[in-house]
């Protein structure tokens, strides 16, 4: 489906403008591990990750995918790093702002979120709500990989290439059609 291939025209394009020797670095969330303290804020996070990585939409698990994607690519030294982040109430200055980013990334669907009854405009307030009041027990976690691969030859991706990474990636939202948040 064309929707799925909007990441390999982004990696293919990557690919291209990055000199021999480069590196290519992509961040991906492993949206499966999110967690907060704060409800609201929770169920806007998981309307948000159920809109946008809906089958039709996006990989939930991409990052799974990402380092024999960029080994088909040709690139070489392939590394996909785990990285855990928590931050608790007693940073109350950089969870607010974690806090706040969730709210950021909701912004562009908020109003479709609504009309689709997925959340109220009254839960997203109280997710709002929630940001301004943090206490020292209030915590969030997430999980986020960077996978970066170095780019060993000049030259472009082969349609060959192409075509395999197309046929990899119908074939894994086959397996991925429905998850459960």
């Amino acid at each position: 489906p064309a929707e799925k291939m909007g990441c390999l025209a982004l990696l293919k394009e990557m690919y291209r403008i990055t000199k021999p020797e480069g590196r290519i670095i992509v961040i991906e969330p492993d949206v499966r591990v999110y967690d907060s303290s704060k409800p609201f804020l929770m169920k806007c996070f998981r309307a948000r990750c159920e809109y946008s990585y809906h089958p039709k939409k996006g990989a939930i698990n991409l990052h799974k995918l990402l380092p024999s994607i960029f080994e088909s690519f040709g690139l070489g030294d392939v590394k996909p790093t785990k990285y855990n982040i928590d931050v608790s109430g007693k940073n109350q200055d950089k969870l607010r702002q974690f806090y706040l980013n969730w709210l950021r990334m909701m912004e562009p669907i908020k109003n479709e979120l609504f009309s689709d009854g997925i959340i109220t405009k009254e839960e997203h307030e109280q997710a709002k709500l929630e940001c301004s009041n943090i206490e020292e027990s209030d915590y969030i976690r997430q999980t986020i990989w960077i996978i970066e691969g170095k780019k060993e030859m000049p030259g472009n991706v082969s349609q060959g290439i192409l075509d395999k990474l197309s046929s990899l990636i119908v074939e894994h939202y086959a397996r991925f059609e429905e998850f459960d948040m």
